[in-house]
């Protein structure tokens, strides 16, 4: 009985570690898209500037999670130009919580 439960007190330890490290996606947006996207999204930084990044608010919601998905792993090109270069190192639920971040902004 004490290794069960101390067995299932472990398990619930690990469990609680990995969602806590699992990536808040407004730290993921900030590190890897603010840059060029600015914080809110608007494009108002001199890359995103530089770019002619349109502002995601307004972008964003014409995609669905799974084109939004895919241009974070893949990167986007348009008129035969690589507009975005894809985003490396990402899990799937990095992945997952930048695509709630970005659906926030407005």
């Amino acid at each position: 009985m004490k290794n069960q439960l101390l067995l299932i007190s472990a398990a619930a330890f690990i469990l609680t570690g990995l969602n806590a490290s699992a990536a808040d996606g407004s730290e993921v947006f900030a590190k890897d898209c603010a840059k060029c996207h600015g914080a809110a999204g608007k494009g108002d930084t001199p890359m995103g500037k530089k770019l002619s990044i349109k502002e995601l608010g307004a972008e964003q919601a014409k995609l669905s999670d799974s084109d939004i998905t895919k241009i974070i792993k893949e990167g986007l090109t348009a008129d035969g130009k690589l507009r975005m270069k894809p985003i490396k190192d990402l899990t799937e639920d990095d992945i997952k919580a930048v695509v709630k971040h970005i659906r926030t902004l407005k």
